[in-house]
């Protein structure tokens, strides 16, 4: 072999590692962004089921203070809350 074949067989491996290299970066850049769309997601899974639950509990009481129907609507806007909680959970997901 001589110099000029050496050369550019090293010139060769040169730009194939590069190109592994850039892929490489490539996928860890798209693996992060599937790692973070599934932690918003569970985040805003999370936050709605908090929120909803607190907004179903305060109108329950107070729907239930007001009519005399001590367990009834408290229930009713638990249920609704878990509901659209987990309908935003599917909804975010895809």
């Amino acid at each position: 072999m001589n110099k000029n074949d050496e050369k550019s067989s090293e010139s060769k491996y040169d730009e194939l590692y590069d190109k592994y290299i850039n892929e490489k970066e490539e996928d860890n850049e798209h693996n992060l962004k599937g790692v973070a769309k599934g932690y918003s997601v569970i985040t805003s899974f999370f936050f709605t089921l908090i929120i909803t639950m607190i907004v179903g509990v305060l109108l329950g009481n107070y729907l239930d203070q007001k009519l005399n129907t001590t367990p009834l609507f408290l229930l009713i806007f638990i249920f609704f809350s878990i509901l659209a909680s987990f309908r935003n959970l599917i909804k975010y997901s895809k």
